[in-house]
């Protein structure tokens, strides 16, 4: 199949490119980390339900009174004893959303994260995923790991620290964050819809810097998704 950077809007095609993305990006960053620090894919799964009732629901609803043995099933003669009772069958599935940890050696504490957002956390099924996922993130950045996410597509909702707000209206964007004496530090790169995506030096304070190329190990997971890409 052929895509477009615009073709990955579609939430459905994103869910099939993002952890092939991690991926590849784990394998190149894992021989410049060896040693020092240990990389690991960490996992967390969504449950997405769809929005409005899908065309295959089944309901059958009705109220049965326990307190009157001839009442009918669908309107009891009192509503003494009343139960309701629904029964339907809906598409839910689940979303696995794949991101990357880096801890240190010596005692396995967490020293850097980096997340591709994906179409869950951006609320395209449910603002609850989303506000999920801005608590969850504000936990991080409350904290003294070194952050970085990457927001590769328009959809669904984008955002960003105040001092990188110019950066909102790029096909794509991604920014890191790490403690500072003053609060905490943050960078910004952002590209268009027909540029290549950045390549991101990921600095991870005293544990050194890392450089990841966005680009390539997008075009890596397109690849290994089955997808061939036009820009």
């Amino acid at each position: 199949m052929r895509l477009t950077k615009g073709s990955l809007a579609d939430p459905v095609l994103w869910r099939k490119v993002h952890n092939p993305w991690i991926s590849e990006i784990y394998h190149a960053l894992k021989p410049l980390v060896l040693g020092r620090l240990s990389l690991s894919i960490d996992q967390e799964i969504t449950l997405i339900e769809p929005e409005a009732p899908p065309r295959s629901l089944r309901t059958d609803v009705h109220l049965t009174d326990l307190g009157s043995a001839g009442a009918s099933p669908l309107k009891p003669a009192s509503t003494t004893g009343a139960i309701a009772y629904a029964e339907g069958v809906e598409p839910w599935s689940a979303d696995s959303r794949h991101y990357l940890v880096l801890r240190d050696l010596a005692g396995g504490e967490v020293v850097a994260l980096l997340e591709i957002l994906s179409s869950t956390n951006k609320g395209c099924y449910s603002r609850a995923d989303y506000e999920a996922f801005v608590e969850r993130r504000q936990r991080l950045l409350s904290g003294t790991i070194a952050y970085l996410e990457v927001d590769a597509v328009p959809a669904g909702t984008r955002w960003l620290p105040a001092c990188l707000g110019d950066l909102k209206s790029y096909a794509g964007v991604a920014w890191s964050s790490i403690p500072d004496a003053a609060g905490r530090r943050f960078q910004g790169w952002a590209w268009d819809g027909a540029g290549p995506l950045a390549k991101v030096p990921w600095d991870l304070g005293r544990h050194g810097r890392l450089e990841v190329d966005l680009d390539l190990t997008f075009r890596e997971a397109l690849l290994a998704a089955g997808f061939s890409f036009e820009p």
